[in-house]
């Protein structure tokens, strides 16, 4: 998914809490909806994960100004993000490493992070800490 536009002069939240959508199995597991982490479309809970990114460029649509940004997950930043359909659920995410702001899916606030928590309990509040470097 790519950002429909993007904040070139505004820094991100280097880390924080948004929302996700994930596609809600039948199982009760959620799964991406676009990729796949580490060869399975299951999202891991309660452990941060890694984006694999690559080097994008995004593109302020209104002065065509552009900035190259690492690829990631794209967490909403508003909890009453609409979902693309029923199958969809808005999960609480915690991110860190956010590397730019934007807009997507019907002009709604996200950024894209590279690094990631899905907790299986939707009422934390703060998360453990990564352990890799901190």
């Amino acid at each position: 998914m790519c950002l429909d536009y993007a904040y070139l002069t505004t820094i991100p939240p280097r880390k924080g809490v948004g929302w996700k959508h994930f596609r809600k199995k039948r199982d009760g597991t959620y799964a991406f909806q676009f990729r796949d982490y580490k060869g399975s479309v299951v999202v891991p809970l309660n452990k941060w994960i890694k984006a694999k990114p690559t080097i994008l460029k995004a593109v302020n649509n209104k002065s065509l100004v552009t900035r190259d940004y690492k690829s990631g997950f794209h967490i909403y930043t508003k909890e009453d993000t609409p979902r693309y359909s029923s199958d969809m659920a808005m999960v609480k995410v915690f991110y860190e490493e956010a590397t730019i702001r934007g807009r997507q899916h019907v002009d709604q606030p996200c950024v894209v992070a590279q690094w990631m928590y899905v907790p299986t309990d939707q009422t934390m509040k703060t998360p453990p800490r990564r352990r890799n470097g901190r």
